[in-house]
């Protein structure tokens, strides 16, 4: 502890008083700092109300100095990047300000940004006060509190310039040199908030085309008499599919079923398949899971199969006793080849029962690694190396109602899930 000094006129002098430290002395390897955790919605996480802004960031160039707008000054240059639909949470209704030197009262709100591009002092925003009035707001200090990973959450505090007068308004569009959008949806994903406009048009007119496919599929394959999805094989012949039917629960949302009740699983364990609720590893398997590891486990072969087969199944609410014809299996094998059948004096007699191979959803080079089309190239470039190409995305869902109703039942859910993927843009840094 520093001694008190002894000045001229013979009167102690307190020692300096240490500046407060905000962040923690800990050393961080920055290896830390760069994780994102599986999480990752911090946005979500932060309190506070959120309010939508059209935020003004200076854009900085060398050695400039961030300042206050001015809209009076021609001589001072200004730049700002403007970022459309940013949230901030706001903490309250701010709290009473009073400034002696200027004997000047106001307003000090606080509140929370999170983004990937850090507020700078002198930044202003517009957003909603009421009454019809747009306000015009100006940061007066930011902080980043102390943060371990890459998620970063920014505090702010700001005071309202005034209600928003439209020279200030064409002032500041003046000064506009780039344009951005904060996509909530991305950063709720884990990814990057601030986007370009055309990402964010991209990402709304595939999220409009995963609720046309979806209201599709419902509307088109929902069948009543078993609650449950179908397709046709032949006129009046439905065919389920346990493997389609169970991905689809799995990644359909109740906002996308509409007004659909939630759709019914049979199973296919009774009569056959003693191990494993689905029997063998298959193409559904590594999309649901994201595991490319499993795709040297598939094939491209299926069998579709008369529920007469599942002989030793329950009697009630199973899928032998359904009004449903046939069922998609990949382990044939492991159902009987025959089916019991009665006769006019209640003797059994053994029927041969029906059965059809099928190449099963892709072609035999994709499962080699070697993909073919463009649906499955999008997929290998979805799940293997997790890269969304949106524009190609939305250029082959454009054509999802030129294909045969059953692409469509098949494919519509795989773009459903490659669009839900592209949520997320980017990584934060």
């Amino acid at each position: 502890m520093a001694k008190a000094a002894i000045n001229p006129l013979g009167h102690e002098v307190a020692p300096t008083p240490e500046a407060p430290k905000i962040y923690s002395e800990q050393y961080r390897h920055s290896i830390v700092e760069s994780v994102v955790p599986p999480e990752t919605s911090m946005l979500s996480l932060v309190p506070g109300t959120p309010t939508i802004n059209e935020y003004y960031r200076q854009r900085l160039e060398g050695d400039e100095e961030p300042g206050p707008f001015n809209p009076d000054d021609a001589a001072t240059y200004q730049s700002y990047v403007r970022i459309r639909k940013l949230i901030i949470k706001d903490d309250g209704d701010g709290a009473y300000n009073f400034d002696p030197t200027k004997a000047e009262a106001g307003t000090n709100y606080t509140g929370s940004v999170v983004m990937e591009i850090p507020p700078i002092r002198g930044d202003v925003f517009i957003r909603d006060i009421g009454d019809g009035n747009a306000g015009l707001f100006q940061i007066t200090e930011q902080i980043e509190p102390p943060a371990f990973t890459a998620n970063k959450v920014y505090r702010i505090t700001f005071v309202m310039v005034g209600i928003l007068q439209r020279y200030w308004a064409e002032e500041l569009e003046r000064r506009v040199v780039q344009e951005m959008v904060y996509s909530r949806d991305s950063a709720l994903s884990g990814g990057v908030g601030v986007i370009s406009p055309e990402d964010f048009d991209l990402e709304g007119e595939l999220f409009q085309w995963r609720a046309t496919i979806g209201n599709w599929i419902m509307r088109k394959f929902w069948y009543n008499p078993e609650k449950t999805l179908v397709w046709e094989i032949e006129a009046g012949r439905t065919v389920y599919d346990q493997y389609l039917v169970n991905f689809i629960i799995s990644t359909m949302d109740p906002d996308t079923r509409n007004m659909y009740p939630f759709i019914n699983q049979f199973s296919t364990q009774y009569g056959g398949r003693d191990y494993g609720m689905f029997g063998t590893i298959n193409i559904w398997e590594v999309l649901l899971r994201g595991d490319w590891n499993l795709l040297s486990q598939c094939d491209n072969k299926a069998t579709i199969i008369s529920v007469d087969r599942l002989v030793d199944t329950r009697l009630y609410g199973n899928l032998r006793s359904s009004s449903i014809d046939y069922f998609v299996a990949t382990d044939p094998e492991q159902y009987k080849l025959y089916r019991a059948y009665y006769n006019m004096d209640g003797y059994p007699i053994l029927r041969p029962s029906k059965e059809f191979g099928i190449t099963y959803l892709f072609s035999e080079e994709f499962y080699q690694g070697n993909p073919q089309g463009e649906l499955e190239k999008l997929i290998v470039d979805v799940v293997r190396d997790r890269i969304v190409p949106r524009k190609r995305l939305l250029e082959y869902c454009k054509g999802y109602f030129n294909l045969t109703p059953r692409e469509q039942i098949y494919y519509g859910p795989i773009l459903m899930m490659m669009i839900h993927v592209s949520r997320r843009f980017g990584v934060p840094s």
